[in-house]
């Protein structure tokens, strides 16, 4: 998987003209499996060409190890339990973390069952502790997918995405006239559902 990872980025590189993309400021983004894919392939880039300016993590599993450990659905011994534990440790993002990472913004639901939030929690303490640039929001009472979220605490969210990223791009672009600055915040911990 880390290969084909590698492989989508260098495809971006190499048809950057064709498609118009400015391959120095690229933003991943993911929900679920998605999420743990996009901090895979941010954190495992090493390719010259490919910038990657904001990691967007939307309730994605983070340490495959000890999401393997936890009680799948109805207590089921969860199905990750049956890979080799270096398999866990390679696909596991929390794994390839040094203090160069990408700025990474994450939403986690606070009662998700299948990827619980402490995934999350995880990923942040393992970020701020090598000085990287991270936050977490994390919903009250939103299961796996935010799918029981309030149709306001969706609005919300999407405001929240919209400021997440306006902001870690306005970061890479303080003192650069020939980018767009953003002035929002994203200090926000939690969203209140109404």
């Amino acid at each position: 998987m880390a290969e084909d990872c590698q492989d989508s980025l260098k495809w971006l590189s190499e048809h950057s003209a064709d498609w118009k993309l400015d391959t120095k400021h690229v933003v991943l983004h993911g929900p679920s499996a998605g999420g743990h894919v996009a901090l895979l392939m941010g954190f495992t880039n090493h390719d010259p060409n490919i910038q990657i300016d904001l990691i967007l993590d939307e309730f994605g599993p983070t340490d495959l190890i000890a999401l393997s450990q936890e009680p799948f659905c109805n207590g089921e011994k969860h199905p990750l339990s049956l890979f080799a534990q270096k398999i866990l440790t390679d696909f596991s993002p929390v794994s390839h973390i040094n203090g160069k990472m990408p700025i990474v913004r994450m939403i986690h639901g606070e009662a998700d069952d299948l990827v619980p939030v402490s995934q999350s929690h995880i990923l942040l303490k393992a970020l701020q502790d090598t000085g990287n640039d991270v936050e977490l929001q994390v919903i009250p009472d939103a299961d796996h997918g935010l799918l029981n979220a309030s149709a306001e605490t969706r609005r919300k969210l999407t405001e929240t995405r919209v400021a997440m990223l306006l902001n870690a791009l306005g970061k890479h672009n303080e003192g650069r006239p020939d980018r767009v600055s953003a002035k929002q915040s994203t200090q926000t911990s939690r969203i209140q559902s109404p």
